[in-house]
């Protein structure tokens, strides 16, 4: 039989390691004399683990027998196993991280009698799935316990109760598609989907950056971790929240949406609050609407603090027309204004009531939210409780599709008559 010199990719403090878990093993049980030495036991062990080898090359390696190789093995992982921590005292390292990289890798198994479970229709092969935590330099702080290979990266999470332990610390998390959904402080790259708007530019900036830093991860990523890709992509620390121009009236109120405004990214899965306005909304309606005319008009004037008292002075005179607010976070970034206008009555009908959709904007960062569709739904709901015969809306080219989605149609009988300019 010949053989011949190879090399496992660990460091010597990983077999100490495992040799002085044996060692000590061996002398609370009063082990008596066996084949191997710890030392060699634990290279029996990794040489498994770590490349592949199968129990009959390690038996003929060691002169050991094939039985004796898989019991040596089963021994190490057991030990491996009593040592590793849980998610619980995990957490305790991960709060300290800047922000910690959560990914899942399938690893390879023989196959099994009830094999169906463990095999994994991306991989094309049987295996076990396993959810792993790294931080920023890509370096492994926790692993989860395996499931069958079948299982999905998010399906996984949730059952290992990764995703409520990261929010619960309020640890910025990030992942790949795959766990698109999770929301809480997890945070993945846009994913481009039929029937929705375009990726904004800093949506597919952001993914761009993302698949960058995959790169970049992998390259320098030591082979003691295969498959495991760690996305570091600093597009994470964007620019905190900041508010409007200093004046009263966006320093006593909800900051609002101006050309300035800089939205923090763990906004981007928050869960979106769609309600009825106020007279204290104001202030966020007026920056919503003063940012759309900067963003979509061109216009370039420095009134705001008078634009912001006069909506609110508006609103007050105005109560027919009725404003819609989305939140995120606490902060103000969509709106949408139903104008219940009265209509002539007519011999059957005394009390006949109109709506018009007016100045319907969401803030471009989160386009990709459906914040619209739910401030749609809230309106055309407004508008079943008052009864309403009709609700109109006069919409930009860019924007008819949308609201077609949501159930809007074409009416020829509809004309519209503007001023000659």
């Amino acid at each position: 039989m010949l053989s011949y010199p190879s090399t496992i990719p660990l460091s010597s403090r990983t077999l100490n390691h495992l040799a002085d878990l044996i060692r000590a093993h061996r002398n609370q049980h009063r082990s008596r004399w066996r084949r191997l030495a710890p030392g060699r036991q634990a290279l029996l062990a990794l040489a498994h683990l770590r490349n592949g080898d199968t129990y009959t090359r390690l038996a003929a390696g060691f002169a050991v027998s094939v039985a004796t190789a898989w019991r040596y093995v089963q021994e190490a992982i057991t030990l491996l196993a009593a040592v590793a921590e849980d998610l619980t005292t995990a957490m305790r390292r991960i709060r300290r991280l800047t922000y910690a990289i959560l990914d899942g890798t399938l690893i390879p198994i023989d196959r099994v009698a009830d094999q169906r479970p463990y095999y994994s229709g991306k991989h094309k092969r049987h295996g076990v799935n396993v959810q792993a935590i790294a931080d920023a330099a890509g370096r492994l702080v926790w692993a989860s316990p395996a499931l069958p290979g079948s299982t999905h990266d998010l399906t996984a999470a949730r059952i290992h109760g990764i995703i409520d332990a990261l929010s619960s610390a309020d640890v910025m998390t990030f992942a790949d598609k795959g766990y698109q959904g999770a929301r809480g402080s997890l945070r993945t790259p846009f994913k481009r989907r039929r029937f929705r708007p375009k990726l904004s530019r800093r949506q597919r900036r952001s993914t761009g950056r993302t698949r960058e830093s995959v790169l970049v991860a992998n390259e320098r990523s030591p082979p003691s971790r295969p498959g495991i890709f760690w996305p570091s992509y600093a597009a994470v620390h964007a620019a905190p929240l900041r508010s409007c121009r200093p004046s009263s009236s966006c320093t006593t109120s909800k900051r609002t949406a101006t050309q300035d405004e800089t939205y923090d990214p763990r906004m981007i899965d928050a869960e979106v609050t769609v309600r009825r306005a106020s007279d204290a909304d104001a202030p966020a309606l007026a920056g919503l609407r003063w940012r759309r005319a900067i963003q979509e008009r061109g216009y370039q004037g420095d009134n705001l603090d008078e634009f912001v008292a006069t909506l609110g002075d508006w609103m007050r005179c105005h109560p027919e027309h009725r404003a819609f607010v989305a939140e995120v976070a606490g902060e103000v970034i969509g709106m949408a204004w139903l104008a219940v206008l009265d209509r002539v009555p007519t011999a059957n009908k005394y009390a006949r009531r109109g709506g018009d959709v007016q100045s319907v904007f969401v803030v471009p960062e989160l386009r990709d939210r459906r914040v619209g569709a739910q401030l749609m739904s809230a309106v055309l709901n407004e508008a079943r409780g008052l009864e309403l015969e009709h609700v109109t809306v006069h919409s930009s080219t860019r924007a008819v599709s949308f609201y077609e989605h949501n159930g809007w149609g074409h009416d020829p009988e509809w004309l519209s008559w503007a001023p000659e300019a």
